[in-house]
């Protein structure tokens, strides 16, 4: 509709983002307990300060995390609004109570950090400055393009030597062979009926 999102709506809204920033921990943090940002000195995704986000952090919702039971492990970690199964002395830990650390993170199968359970159309921080810079090695994509394409050259001089289909050419000269006959048995001065239809009496 005309007039929505403009630009003071827009600016309120990010005021709003920044400050529940400001409210949680960085994600990695809140999981694992160290922030995996390529430049951690410029992460801006929230808080590094556990203790002083322990502190002050809002009462939990409920205590039972369905996404802990479900999967053995939280991926809000910390931040996560019904940490009692899994949040202990300030460490996110997985069902066997073991806490989840930067050497253990990738051990837990389909789970992406901001990433719904299950999905794949998710590319990472390292990816993304890969194809921004262009430096995405995409030998093999050009591989099997190179492979397609010959291979679809080879079928197109295949069929251009072979000729018209000969079996469509039967099909279609059996077609018209009975209107051709009628034609020719005809009497004078009486057309033939179209094929498929009888001739009126």
């Amino acid at each position: 509709f005309k007039g929505q999102n403009k630009a003071k709506d827009r600016r309120s809204n990010e005021d709003v983002a920044r400050k529940a920033l400001t409210q949680q921990l960085c994600p990695d943090m809140a999981f694992c307990g160290e922030c995996l940002f390529h430049n951690p000195e410029q992460c801006r995704r929230g808080s590094h300060d556990v203790k002083e986000f322990m502190a002050v952090k809002l009462a939990d919702l409920g205590e039972k995390c369905v996404v802990f039971e479900k999967i053995g492990v939280c991926p809000a970690g910390l931040n996560c609004r019904y940490g009692v199964q899994h949040v202990k002395d300030g460490v996110n830990v997985d069902k066997d109570g073991k806490p989840v650390t930067k050497e253990t993170r990738d051990q837990y199968d389909g789970l992406v950090l901001g990433c719904g359970i299950g999905e794949v159309n998710y590319v990472d921080d390292v990816m993304k400055q890969h194809l921004r810079k262009k430096t995405y090695d995409f030998t093999k994509a050009k591989t099997a393009v190179q492979a397609w394409n010959k291979m679809y050259k080879l079928q197109e001089a295949a069929k251009r030597e072979a000729g018209p289909n000969p079996g469509a050419l039967a099909v279609e000269d059996a077609a018209e062979a009975p209107a051709a006959e009628a034609a020719v048995t005809a009497p004078a001065g009486e057309s033939a009926a179209p094929a498929g239809e009888s001739a009126a009496p």
